[in-house]
């Protein structure tokens, strides 16, 4: 029993799966963070050039 307990991967895959998604997780939100404001302002002159075409 306790051979079948640490043969099983099916957990550490599981768990490395939950590692990698966190840590992409984290890099977005570091990147939000860091550049969250600048695509921001840039998004909104966007907005404000359609806007005053029409």
């Amino acid at each position: 029993m306790i051979r079948a307990i640490y043969s099983c991967r099916r957990g550490a895959q599981q768990v490395e799966y939950i590692l990698l998604i966190g840590c992409v997780v984290l890099i977005a939100i570091l990147a939000f963070r860091k550049f969250g404001f600048q695509v921001r302002e840039k998004v909104d002159r966007q907005t404000e050039t359609v806007m005053s075409d029409d």
